[in-house]
């Protein structure tokens, strides 16, 4: 028998192996899709035990088309009676893989099922009737260019309906898929596995199926392999009885800790539902914690794995961004020598995770390229002072401006305090000069000046000329390119700013051990202010579990969540 097992792209090997443990010879493997040929009992196995495939086929023929009209002499000509009956149900799906005669693929399917209730009618006076939703029989029908593929899918549904999930978050990672990040990772079932934003638990429960040696399949409700007239009931039963008994048996072997973390009660009482209907509550545990708050209690080298929140799921990059930068230093801290997987489709954020890694594999969910990062965290560096912004030669002797003299003045006494405090952030300049209106704040990556209005009665263009001097100075003295240089313009900005404008820049203020998200040059206001520093560090060392925390204006007001 012939069969073809499709996949999200990226699975191919892993599908490959699984196929000839059950004794397939491999055909072909493309893009999403193996061909295959072997017996019906290694079908069967595939059905029940394949965890990467998305669904089994049985090939019945293929053959070329040059319109649409071949479609259904081909379907008249098949001989449907030895797969369905009058009184079965069938359905008919078609999949485009290339252009060619058909050009939709509602289309395709109606032409095949015409053919096949017209040949029924013909040959028994009636037919049988359709039904979309888990029917007896359902056709599968291929079409890449003016090649056509016409099948069975023994599967009846996505393989990846496991019939565990009752309950589920945003954006959930679909089980096969959550199997093969389990697989990629390396985990052997021995040591430790964590995935500190758990959702509603798909990595966990995949890897302990894994680990219990139970087959994906056996929770499942429905096949479309069991309405299949050609279908050996005693074979499969003899397939569920092995099955049941080597879950049995592994239940007898020593297992790891299995611990899902997520800060979202909602997804922690999805995960906790999953659990209990995989029927694995006693090995996998989930509690509600923080990524901030993770620890590593284990006393002993585990593996971490995670489908991390991406661009699809948050509301920008930049928090994306800070989330991934703030997950490495996590890993960094609490998980040295430990072997971390995460699945993102914002790859090009994968330095954020810090990682030496040893993987990088391509892997398509749905429509989205996606990549698998796998590697061990990187050593922690030193925590980081302000950056050495270097003072331009030109601008080494007392032969400057007044203006650039008070800036190089102000950088040689702040600049060593601010190593000394563990500051990513200090005030450079904060009005010195009464003609040069701003403040200058010096950030691990940026320059900031900020404008105040200035005086009644003051010439608006002598305060233009004045603020252009001020930005035309810092970038000379510290020889930066204009993007390093970020500007608020006092009631320009604010007259000019509109509800729904353009979303801020964040940028990472750190204060000792605290980091900060601060708004950028789109912000109205800074509100990040140097005499609030002992409020920031009062609280962080008397808040405990605090989540949030927000220092509004100058007034020094705060508030914390806890």
């Amino acid at each position: 028998m012939n069969f073809v097992s499709t996949c999200a792209a990226g699975l191919e090997v892993l599908v490959v192996e699984e196929l000839k443990s059950y004794g397939a010879e491999i055909s072909s493997s493309r893009k999403g899709e193996i061909r295959w040929s072997a017996t019906l009992e290694a079908g069967y196995r595939a059905c029940l035990w394949s965890r990467f495939s998305s669904r089994l086929v049985l090939v019945l023929s293929e053959f070329a088309i040059d319109t649409t009209d071949d479609l259904y002499e081909a379907a008249k000509t098949t001989t449907w009676e030895d797969h369905l009956s009058v009184d079965d149900s069938f359905a008919v799906d078609c999949v485009l893989a290339a252009r060619g005669p058909v050009t939709n693929s509602m289309y395709g399917a109606l032409r095949i099922k015409d053919g096949i209730v017209d040949r029924f009618r013909e040959c028994h006076g009636t037919r049988p009737g359709v039904e979309t939703q888990r029917p007896d029989v359902r056709v599968y029908l291929q079409v890449f260019g003016n090649r056509v593929l016409l099948g069975l899918d023994l599967s009846g549904e996505g393989l990846h309906r496991r019939g565990y999930r009752v309950d589920s978050g945003p954006a959930p990672l679909k089980e096969n898929l959550a199997a093969a990040i389990v697989a990629l990772s390396s985990w052997d079932g021995s040591t430790p596995l964590i995935d500190p934003m758990c959702g509603s638990a798909t990595l966990l429960i995949e890897a302990a199926l894994m680990k219990a040696d139970s087959a994906p399949g056996l929770s499942r409700t429905y096949y479309g392999l069991t309405g299949w007239r050609g279908h050996q009931q005693r074979l499969w039963d003899m397939l569920v009885a092995e099955a049941l008994d080597r879950e049995a048996r592994a239940q007898e072997q020593k297992w790891p800790s299995l611990i899902g973390y997520d800060g979202d009660r909602s997804a922690v009482r999805a995960a906790r539902k999953n659990i209990v209907k995989a029927g694995i509550e006693n090995r996998v545990q989930i509690e509600q914690r923080e990524l901030h708050q993770l620890k590593n209690d284990f006393g002993q080298p585990g593996f971490l794995v995670c489908n991390p929140p991406y661009g699809e799921r948050l509301s920008d990059s930049q928090s994306v961004k800070h989330l991934y930068r703030h997950m490495g230093d996590r890993f960094q801290d609490q998980f040295s020598g430990w072997k971390i997987t995460l699945f993102t489709a914002a790859p090009d954020y994968a330095d954020c995770f810090k990682l030496r890694l040893d993987k990088s594999v391509k892997i398509f969910n749905g429509p989205l390229a996606c990549r698998l990062f796998s590697g061990s965290p990187q050593a922690a560096a030193a925590p980081g002072a302000v950056k050495d912004w270097q003072i331009g030669k030109e601008f080494e002797q007392d032969t400057a401006t007044e203006l650039a003299n008070r800036l190089k003045k102000n950088y040689r006494k702040f600049n060593p305090w601010a190593c000394g405090q563990n500051l990513d952030w200090y005030r450079l300049y904060d009005r010195d000069l009464p003609q040069f209106n701003v403040t200058i704040d010096v950030t691990n990556t940026h320059l900031y000046i900020r404008e105040f209005p200035p005086p009644p009665g003051k010439d608006p263009r002598i305060a233009e000329e004045r603020f252009r001097e001020v930005t035309r100075t810092v970038r000379a003295l510290f020889a930066v390119s204009r993007d390093q240089v970020m500007v608020h313009r006092g009631l320009a900005a604010q007259k000019g700013s509109k509800k729904g404008g353009v979303r801020s820049k964040q940028i990472e203020i750190r204060e000792g051990n605290a980091v900060f998200l601060v708004g950028g040059e789109a912000d109205p206001e800074w509100s990040f202010f140097p005499d609030q520093r002992f409020v920031r560090r009062f609280l962080g060392q008397n808040s405990g579990r605090g989540k949030f925390l927000s220092i509004f204006d100058t007034s020094g007001g705060a508030t914390i969540s806890v």
